[in-house]
């Protein structure tokens, strides 16, 4: 079976809602989430659609040749952060966000793997890719500092040349904040 990634399209909302559901990630419930600004919570279909309305080409869909989603990596320009649905600029997270970043950086608001397809090196290919997309910004993401359930991934961001640059306490976890400054490819 082949697998290949291409760029996220508007169709694709429900099948990266779907992934996000799986996986889990309504780490708080919504009203908390939106206190704190993360789309942490599994937003609606509409917020998906505009997360992708708003995204950087360097959204990417990991999938096999059956057409079915394995995994997704979505990036928002922070630019365009305060005019997407789902985020709340005015909140500490993201004013370390944009205090921490130049406004042509890029932020990784979501990567998810299809459950079952873990550990297959899809995250790595997302964000390999989305490395070479971002052609010279800098890449931002969060990540939940939980002792069990990020540590694959928090590995992973590290071993690609992310490094933390803050960390914030949310009720009971804590969210680091990593960048990345990528290199302009030459084509």
């Amino acid at each position: 079976m082949n697998e290949a990634l291409r760029p996220i399209e508007l169709g694709d909302a429900r099948a990266i809602r779907a992934i996000a559901l799986e996986n889990n990630h309504d780490l708080y419930d919504k009203d908390i989430s939106k206190k704190n600004g993360f789309i942490t919570y599994v937003g609606t279909n509409e917020e998906y659609e505009d997360q992708i309305k708003n995204s950087h080409n360097a959204s990417q869909i990991y999938e096999n040749d059956l057409g079915n989603t394995l995994g997704f990596i979505m990036i928002v320009p922070i630019k365009k952060i305060k005019n997407t649905k789902g985020f709340d600029q005015n909140n500490a997270i993201f004013k370390a966000l944009i205090q921490t970043s130049d406004e042509e950086a890029l932020y990784i608001s979501q990567i998810a793997v299809k459950v079952g397809w873990n550990r297959k090196g899809i995250a790595t290919k997302l964000l390999t890719k989305a490395i070479t997309k971002a052609n010279g910004r800098d890449l931002m993401l969060h990540a939940v500092h939980e002792p069990v359930k990020n540590v694959a991934s928090i590995s992973l961001f590290k071993s690609l040349g992310f490094e933390e640059i803050y960390q914030a306490a949310i009720d009971t976890k804590t969210i680091g904040g990593y960048r990345l400054k990528t290199k302009v490819c030459e084509t």
